[in-house]
């Protein structure tokens, strides 16, 4: 009985090693053909493509996506380099901002659910405020 190698994209599975900072290197054992599953050679079997998955912090679904999706955070991001700006997310910052987004709906559903008023600073700095007088104000709350 023949196994069942799914038909991924190579763009997808190399845009999952690169952003997970990794390179070709760091596929070894179980994963030592990964540098044929890019070029598309051999297709990975489907256990497989669920250790690539783990390996590269990539939900399993995007494997199956035409073409890599593009990756965002739903916040500002100040971060640079060299006086550039960061183009791409890492895996780690996307899933950390994701992860905190999370805690704070959950926190905000909790409080509501048992009728507590909104704490009097969430809100009260905005994007033009200088960011002293925010420095002050959070050292104050805390």
């Amino acid at each position: 009985m023949a196994t069942f190698r799914p038909d991924i994209s190579t763009s997808v599975l190399r845009w999952a090693r690169m952003r997970a900072g990794l390179d070709l290197d760091d596929f070894q054992g179980a994963l030592k053909n990964y540098p044929r599953w890019e070029e598309g050679d051999l297709n990975p079997t489907f256990r497989q493509l669920e250790a690539v998955s783990s390996k590269t912090r990539t939900p399993l679904g995007y494997f199956f996506l035409p073409e890599p999706p593009e990756d965002s955070i739903p916040i500002p991001d100040y971060r640079t380099m060299d006086e550039r700006s960061v183009r791409r997310p890492s895996a780690d910052l996307i899933d950390t901002v994701y992860g905190l987004i999370r805690r704070q709906d959950w926190l905000r559903d909790y409080r509501e659910s048992k009728g507590m008023e909104p704490l009097p600073f969430v809100g009260s700095a905005t994007p033009d405020d200088p960011p002293e007088s925010v420095a002050e104000s959070i050292l104050t709350a805390l």
